[in-house]
């Protein structure tokens, strides 16, 4: 039995199929869908899973894979600190956006640390709807955790559009609707205004069910962002080694 809380199936990749040429995850949670009905798994959908849920289903194996949550205070390896001033109104993640839980003003910042596609993502997002956007990354280039081709393609429809690109920078606090940013080489210091900032600086991983029920069950595994955050590909490996053993 499958329990999901949302309404559909495929967690984070409903978001980020959202972001300019990333439509093809839409097979990612297609193709599984379909699968798993073939063979006969119950699907619940909209219900969260409680340890007061299992206690009453007795299962023999629990598998927890709810995922992770953004880092919405800034928090990174590179200064293993938070951002002074992450908690304001307008400092939000891409999540927010993209859930529709955020107003975006017209001009934005956004951090990107994490090294994924999602920061670059966003930036081609926002600045399609208008909005003027930089992006700021303390490495020289950014995604550099992406396929090289991927990135290249993000980037010859980015940085077309406008979107500007500050390299090799750190976000060290975050004013009233500015960042304060520090060049990590020459330490030359700067102020930039934002109506919106987004922090794109990784996740944490959502352990709570499984730390929760972790002694309590005869099995229990965790899988994906839940054991720790990564990419997809790893998620569906994980899920599929999982599914072997048991």
């Amino acid at each position: 039995t499958l329990y999901e809380k949302d309404k559909q199936l495929g967690g984070q990749a409903n978001l980020a199929k959202m972001l300019p040429g990333r439509g093809e995850l839409e097979e990612w949670v297609r193709w599984p869908s379909t699968q798993i009905k073939k063979l006969g798994v119950e699907v619940v959908l909209g219900k969260e899973v409680t340890p007061q849920l299992v206690a009453e289903l007795k299962p023999d194996a629990v598998v927890v894979a709810t995922g992770s949550l953004p880092l919405r205070n800034g928090l990174q390896g590179y200064t293993r600190a938070e951002i002074p001033g992450w908690n304001q109104g307008f400092v939000v993640t891409a999540e927010d956006i993209l859930l529709g839980k955020a107003k975006v003003g017209q001009n934005v910042v956004i951090y990107a640390t994490d090294a994924s596609i999602k920061g670059p993502g966003m930036a081609e997002y926002l600045v399609e709807q208008g909005k003027n956007v930089q992006i700021i990354s303390r490495d020289f280039a950014l995604g550099n955790m992406v396929e090289p081709r991927m990135m290249g393609d993000v980037l010859q429809r980015m940085l077309p559009k406008g979107v500007k690109h500050i390299a090799s920078t750190l976000v060290t606090r975050i004013l009233d609707h500015a960042v304060a940013t520090k060049h990590a080489y020459s330490g030359e210091e700067s102020i930039i205004p934002a109506d919106t900032v987004v922090l794109v600086t990784g996740n944490r991983s959502h352990a709570a069910l499984y730390l929760a029920l972790k002694g309590r069950v005869k099995e229990i595994y965790r899988i994906g962002d839940c054991l720790a955050p990564g990419r997809v590909d790893r998620a569906i490996y994980q899920g599929h080694r999982v599914g072997r053993e048991l």
